[in-house]
């Protein structure tokens, strides 16, 4: 699956279903939150990208963005080694992302939907590749836990942080 092929709808959001981890700490705090989403939007250069990433924890809401730069079927960020590859799946409403580390190592493998539940055939599959990356039993997030708004009306600058590799994801 080609980026470039679903430029179209880059400016929607994606729902965090599940996430799949290879280091423990990583999954305590992946844990930590009620739930998640990612939204795209395009720059002037095609093959750059806003990526925003949105979290809720408790009663508040996390907002970070970065800037990516598309790859052929996956990306990566412009301010970490990280390369994220888009995953074949069966689901037509899902994207499977799987992060690596400069090693080419998997770290972190997440499903997003368009909708905040998917069919269990899917999260089978989602599961099974998990498992075939050597990754952690996916942890699920609850599909009843509110989004948090996609934007906010305060400065923006003030609440928008750039991560750093090791906190790149959803």
């Amino acid at each position: 699956m080609d980026l470039n092929e679903k430029k179209e709808t880059c400016h929607k959001e994606w729902i965090l279903i599940g996430g799949s981890v290879r280091d423990p700490a990583h999954l305590e705090k992946f844990k930590s939150r009620d739930s998640a989403s990612i939204t795209f939007a395009n720059h002037s250069d095609a093959s750059k990208v806003s990526f925003k990433r949105i979290f809720s924890v408790g009663d508040s809401c996390e907002y970070m963005n970065s800037n990516i730069t598309l790859q052929g079927s996956g990306y990566t960020f412009d301010q970490s080694n990280a390369t994220v590859t888009v995953i074949q799946t069966s689901c037509q409403d899902c994207a499977v992302m799987k992060f690596d580390d400069q090693s080419k190592k998997p770290v972190r493998f997440y499903l997003f939907s368009r909708k905040r539940e998917v069919e269990q055939k899917d999260l089978e599959e989602f599961k099974t590749q998990a498992e075939c990356l050597g990754l952690s039993e996916p942890f699920m997030m609850d599909p009843t836990k509110e989004l948090c708004p996609e934007e906010i009306s305060v400065d923006k600058n003030a609440q928008t942080e750039e991560k750093t590799e090791g906190q790149q994801a959803a």
